[in-house]
């Protein structure tokens, strides 16, 4: 019910699903731990075919469905299946810096800022601009509302049969209505939409978003505002409400059962906490907008799955400004430096000289 350290001290990103988790540290190396196919690793386990990646992102779900895990390398995508130890390219795009993928599609994102999806399509959550019930294996450019690629995306979110992306400040969404997800005005979970349409009741600047049953969206004043699913909550937010006034640096949201913040240099969290998801000591849910407070500072990253620990990396507290004194017989000479030390790494080293 605690954060637990996991070995691995060269983390660049995360990511969490039932059952299994990915790291992908610095040097490109790529880990995996929890379950798969009767299999369970409770240490990290390399994942040879995967070196050389620059960003990851595991295909969610059920416990069984968790059985992909995305992938880039050297501007490619690709997808990695667990059962076989095989890679296979994802084509149709080039150039792609970022993905994120959910139980049934993944959204990757060029170098040039265009937005590109595969996979499941029955609601319009790869935004091409039609429906199509057995989705598509290749990648497909994401479209606006007048059928012309999406470009200048600088953030973007794949959720359950929905997604999200920020372009030039605005919110967009597309795919399901489910519980008012897509911020539209009307609560209808028959709604869907098969291209990317901005967020009208939004009228901040967007610096990220994030989305699965529910929606987050961080603004460029700190606040942050949510619409859809809260927490099982009576009420279901159909147009974005703001819930936090300032002081957010980055969010995350899975499934709409839990709701990490990085609030204040803090890492935060409330919604459903029955299995100890939230990390704060104990198995009870916290289905308020009182953010509840971890013990981990210094957080950089963090991910979710549902009912699983999120998993977040941790900075080492770092020590400034320090200033010392090295005093030689008849003389003094004062030394003065700024320097930048993980605390756990500062060595204090004495050493005595003969002087003549």
């Amino acid at each position: 019910y605690t954060p637990t350290y996991i070995g691995v001290d060269d983390a660049k990103t995360v990511d969490v699903v039932m059952g299994k988790g990915a790291v992908l540290t610095n040097a490109g190396t790529v880990m995996w731990f929890g379950y798969n196919n009767g299999t369970r690793n409770f240490t990290p386990v390399e994942i040879d075919a995967l070196a050389g990646a620059t960003d990851i992102s595991l295909m969610g779900g059920k416990l069984n469905d968790a059985d992909k895990l995305f992938a880039i390398i050297n501007g490619v995508a690709y997808v990695y299946s667990f059962a076989t130890d095989q890679v296979e390219e994802i084509y149709g795009v080039a150039n792609a810096t970022a993905i994120d993928a959910d139980d049934e599609h993944v959204l990757i994102l060029t170098e040039a800022g265009t937005l590109f999806a595969a996979g499941a399509n029955e609601s319009g959550q790869l935004g091409t601009g039609n429906y199509n019930s057995t989705g598509y294996n290749d990648a497909q450019p994401v479209v606006d509302i007048n059928g012309l690629p999406l470009e200048g995306v600088t953030q973007f979110s794949a959720g359950h049969k929905l997604s999200m992306a920020v372009v030039n400040g605005a919110a967009y969404s597309w795919g399901t209505n489910r519980n008012g997800a897509l911020g539209i005005g009307v609560l209808d979970d028959s709604i869907t939409r098969e291209y990317a349409d901005i967020i009208a009741d939004y009228t901040g600047t967007a610096t990220n978003v994030s989305t699965n049953s529910a929606t987050l969206i961080q603004d460029a004043d700190g606040s942050l505002w949510g619409m859809g699913w809260h927490n099982n909550q009576p009420t279901r937010s159909i147009t974005p409400t703001k819930l936090v006034a300032s002081g957010v640096t980055d969010l995350y949201v899975n499934n709409g059962d839990v709701w990490f913040v990085k609030h204040e240099g803090a890492l935060k969290a409330w919604g459903g906490g029955l299995y100890g998801q939230q990390g704060h000591g104990t198995a009870e849910e916290n289905n308020t907008y009182s953010l509840e407070t971890h013990t981990l500072t210094n957080v950089k990253a963090f991910e979710g799955g549902p009912e699983a620990a999120f998993c977040p990396i941790v900075e080492p507290e770092i020590i400034t400004n320090i200033e010392y004194v090295t005093e030689y017989v008849d003389r003094e000479v004062i030394v003065t430096e700024t320097v930048e030390v993980p605390v756990e790494k500062i060595v204090i080293q004495t050493e005595y000289v003969e002087v003549e």
